[in-house]
């Protein structure tokens, strides 16, 4: 400190008998360091005297480190997730009073696996601990260690990890081309998978509940395999209908065309379903169901006369019976009469939805004199659900008698 002799209270210079001068310097240490100090003096006589110590100072390193990691870094909500917090003593001296806290009250943690039962984290040394916990919403987690070195200084380390909840969601739609289907058509079917959740989907299959329905596809898969979020993959296939007694009423029930030859001969209610596995490996499913009512329309008309001989202007009650015999509803039925002067009445037998349904059967009259021979005609028609006229006629043959 400048003063090379503090301690010489008589101020003579001499390092009288019990007498004792005090030096003193300060130097920044950088590294472990054994300081050595010597001291000489002479002796009245003349003799030379020395005196040397040591002092060691031990220059300290600490360092503490923290490592917090999730044994998955995505759930669903509501999945439960391990977190391992790792505490090292990356330095050269121990640390005592360590104290790990975790940032989610919930996450109780394990005791330290590790610790050599000493209570102090030495040099190399590292304490591990565990905590579990229900993952509802995204998670970042941060802990915190810290310890007291030899000096008392405290030393923290802090580490995050971050949990991410999936939410998964498929859909399938499926879809006929037609809701209505005529013996002898083919159906068109489509499938539509859709991922709608948060997270790429895996391991997708989609089936059908129809041996008959052989699915193409699919189309819209990026190639990668992976059902992504928003992804649409389309499946299709074609289902023939078999042609089957197409004409219940031979050569009285009629429509233009011929039908084709099929395989399906019955009214189908078809299921496609879908399954996949998000990036935890659960399973996700949906299905979806379209029904296809096979149709085999027919209408029938029977025209009956009170009488069928009769003199020049007599007159005539004709009674005309409309008959739904097919399996489907037909509506915007119309009756025609080949005879003007037949004025037909209102039916009778309509339940009063004014729509011909299956075994229904609808009564009209009319009356007319007759002059000369007369077939009188009768035509019915009715449409299907699908918008097709379907008919049907009848007559009756009215014979005058001339005297």
């Amino acid at each position: 400190n400048g003063a090379a002799n503090i301690g010489d209270t008589d101020s003579d210079g001499w390092l009288d008998v019990g007498e004792i001068w005090q030096f003193t310097c300060t130097a920044t240490l950088s590294a472990d360091t054994t300081n050595t100090a010597t001291a000489w003096g002479t002796a009245p006589w003349g003799e030379e005297v020395w005196a040397t110590n040591s002092a060691f100072v031990d220059v300290i390193a600490p360092q503490l480190s923290l490592v917090k990691t999730a044994d998955r870094s995505e759930v669903v909500a509501g999945e439960t997730v391990t977190f391992r917090i790792e505490v090292a003593n990356q330095g050269d001296t121990p640390l005592t009073n360590v104290v790990v806290d975790d940032g989610l009250p919930a996450c109780a943690l394990s005791a330290p696996a590790g610790d050599d039962g000493n209570g102090a984290l030495d040099p190399g040394e590292t304490w591990v601990y565990t905590c579990a916990m229900a993952i509802t919403a995204d998670t970042t987690n941060t802990a915190t260690g810290e310890g007291l070195d030899v000096l008392g200084n405290r030393w923290t380390a802090s580490d995050s990890a971050t949990v991410t909840v999936i939410r998964p969601g498929i859909d399938i739609v499926k879809r006929a081309d037609r809701q209505f289907v005529y013996p002898g058509e083919t159906i068109q079917f489509t499938l539509d998978v859709r991922n709608t959740g948060s997270a790429p989907l895996y391991e997708v299959v989609v089936t059908d509940s129809l041996p008959q329905c052989q699915l193409a596809g699919p189309s819209g898969d990026d190639g990668d395999g992976v059902l992504a979020t928003g992804e649409v993959w389309s499946y299709t296939c074609a289902v023939p209908v078999c042609e089957g007694e197409y004409f219940p009423l031979p050569d009285a029930v009629h429509l233009a065309g011929s039908p084709a030859v099929g395989g399906l001969c019955s009214d189908v209610t078809n299921t496609g379903a879908v399954t996949a596995k998000n990036p935890s490996g659960q399973p996700v499913s949906d299905e979806d169901t379209v029904f296809v009512d096979l149709i085999r329309p027919a209408i029938q008309v029977i025209k009956l006369a009170d009488r069928t001989d009769i003199w020049p202007g007599e007159t005539v009650t004709f009674d005309i019976y409309v008959k739904n015999v097919g399996d489907t509803t037909l509506t915007d039925i119309t009756l025609t009469d080949s005879l003007p002067a037949c004025v037909l009445s209102a039916p009778t037998g309509d339940d009063g939805d004014a729509a011909l349904a299956p075994g229904e059967e609808w009564a009209y009259t009319c009356s007319a004199a007759i002059e000369v021979d007369t077939v009188n005609t009768a035509r019915a028609t009715g449409k299907d659900p699908r918008g097709t006229v379907w008919w049907d006629e009848d007559s009756v043959a009215i014979y005058v008698c001339i005297d």
